[in-house]
């Protein structure tokens, strides 16, 4: 008899660890994720306690994998005949499902989604498609567990051939959510109370029969439903409010930004940190800050400030959706980083000011996506939780447009001139 094996998580209580990811926990793509940490920088600048890693939340994600596609599969088999093929589905899933989970944020650069952007730029790949590079290159020997590596990257991806099955780990409902939402407000100390379990026993598998390919994900038809559904929404949508928008880590982030874009525009050794794969499963939070301060006086500087909390101070802030906007303007909205880099680039040149000592940046509030519910419109389509509910109706998007600066731009410009020199730049563009 093979002993199981368990570890103890401040959010699921005891989860018990496969036989895969026993074998590659101490591969050195997996141990990398205990060294990069899953809020960045906000443990250096607002919240002291957010020094969990993405290893914790993988651990989370892939336990909730598990138990969502259990549930769902347990749920169906209710159905009888209808439901047969969709319950073998989910059970014939349920590894790749798990390895999905813990493996969706292994492409992760260091300090999370700080540096998304600028590894980006670097890299031409989202952290979805490196885990994905990673996957093929150094966990082979998931197959020997009777994981698919195809299926488990179409699952990051978002593009497996069953939706239902990709929106466990990847959609609006997914477990990444469930347990980043959770675990950071535990660890930072917001003491919000939520009942996964209650809430995951709402899901449901939306449309019937042998044509898996139209079937999501989504929530049972029910008072109890919407309103779980509500509170979720409302604690993600505060999260983003009271946390991962909040000032002045935010400033942090985008100053590490622009040292890592700066370095990378002249020093070819520093972008093959991120390009090279063997080198970038040495990019650790740490390593990164150290290749900064030998990189060059901007990056250096930045980084000391960084470490000392001197960081850019707040210059100009205003709506976007009260100025006139181009269309071209509003497609670029859409590219997230981008456009606000642009936008700082084209600042700094119109005030004659070095690059990067104003910072723009464009903050968008988070609003739902559709989420379905399992009643069906006279044109057997499933109708959206939102109209049933005038808490998730009411919340709008609000876009915020703003300009850190170093202590250099104050001595040369007024905040005045820094908002009337951006509002005539963002109306022209």
């Amino acid at each position: 008899m093979i002993k199981k094996l368990v570890t103890l998580d401040p959010i699921h209580g005891r989860i018990e660890i496969p036989p895969w990811l026993a074998e590659i926990e101490k591969f050195q793509c997996v141990r990398r994720m205990m060294f990069i940490r899953q809020l960045g920088l906000k443990a250096y600048i607002d919240f002291p306690g957010a020094i969990h890693t993405r290893y914790s939340h993988a651990l989370g994600a892939m336990h909730l994998a598990g138990k969502v596609s259990q549930q769902l599969a347990d749920k169906i088999s209710k159905k009888g005949e209808q439901g047969i093929q969709i319950e073998k589905n989910l059970n014939d899933n349920r590894n790749d499902l798990m390895a999905a989970g813990f493996l969706h944020d292994i492409g992760h650069g260091p300090f999370s989604h700080a540096v998304d952007y600028s590894m980006k730029v670097i890299t031409g790949k989202t952290h979805e498609q490196l885990a994905g590079e990673l996957i093929d290159t150094e966990l082979q020997v998931l197959e020997n567990h009777g994981i698919t590596r195809s299926s488990v990257k179409k699952i990051i991806l978002a593009k497996h051939d069953y939706p239902y099955i990709g929106e466990i780990v990847n959609g609006q409902l997914d477990v990444d959510k469930l347990d980043y939402l959770l675990r950071d407000a535990h660890h930072i100390g917001l003491r919000y109370s939520f009942d996964i379990d209650h809430f995951v026993n709402s899901y449901a598998v939306l449309g019937l029969g042998d044509n898996l390919e139209k079937c999501s994900l989504g929530l049972d038809y029910s008072t109890e439903a919407t309103v779980t559904a509500e509170i979720f929404i409302l604690i993600w949508k505060s999260m983003y409010d009271l946390v991962y928008y909040v000032q002045d880590s935010r400033i942090a982030e985008k100053m590490l930004e622009k040292a890592i874009l700066s370095t990378a525009r002249d020093n070819k050794d520093f972008r093959n940190s991120f390009v090279k794969m063997k080198r970038f499963m040495n990019l650790y939070d740490d390593t990164l800050l150290a290749l900064l301060e030998r990189s060059g006086k901007f990056a250096k500087e930045t980084i000391r400030q960084i470490r000392e909390n001197k960081l850019y101070s707040i210059r100009s802030e205003f709506p976007l959706r009260k100025l006139p906007m181009s269309d071209k303007f509003v497609a670029e909205l859409e590219q997230d980083g981008r456009l606000a880099d642009e936008l700082t680039i084209r600042l700094c040149h119109e005030l004659k000011l070095q690059r990067y000592e104003l910072i723009c940046d464009i903050i968008k509030s988070r609003v739902p996506k559709s989420i379905d519910l399992d009643k069906y419109d006279k044109d057997g389509e499933p109708i959206e939780l939102a109209p049933n509910s005038d808490i998730i109706s009411s919340i709008k998007q609000k876009i915020i447009f703003k300009v850190y600066g170093a202590s250099s731009v104050s001595k040369k410009y007024s905040d005045d001139k820094i908002k009337n020199t951006s509002r005539q730049i963002i109306g022209s563009w």
